[in-house]
């Protein structure tokens, strides 16, 4: 399940660019796109504003503490937000693949 979970993520950090809050363009790496997830899944999160100003940290939920059924749940919804956007999600065997080679 948490290889499934991190090979979708980033299937999505590699297909799907994303705004700032200023609607400027940004890359979100996959650790991002993760806490994005868990964030729209939980709704829980606790975001405070960083030491410069320039961002905020997200001290809300982590995936480790997540039930198989909590992660089954938030897969499902990385799932939709990614075929909405139209992410072509890798099978097993095309992750292997990738990283064998």
């Amino acid at each position: 399940q948490n290889d499934r979970f991190h090979a979708m993520i980033d299937d999505v950090s590699r297909q799907i660019g994303w705004t700032d809050v200023f609607g400027r363009p940004i890359k979100m790496s996959p650790e991002n796109w993760k806490r994005f997830f868990l964030a729209m899944y939980k709704r829980e999160t606790l975001v405070v504003p960083n030491e410069d100003g320039t961002g905020f940290y997200d001290l809300g939920i982590r995936s480790s503490e997540m039930s198989v059924g909590e992660m089954a749940d938030c897969m499902e919804l990385i799932s939709a937000f990614g075929l909405q956007r139209g992410v072509k999600f890798r099978d097993a065997a095309g992750r292997e693949q990738e990283e064998a080679a």
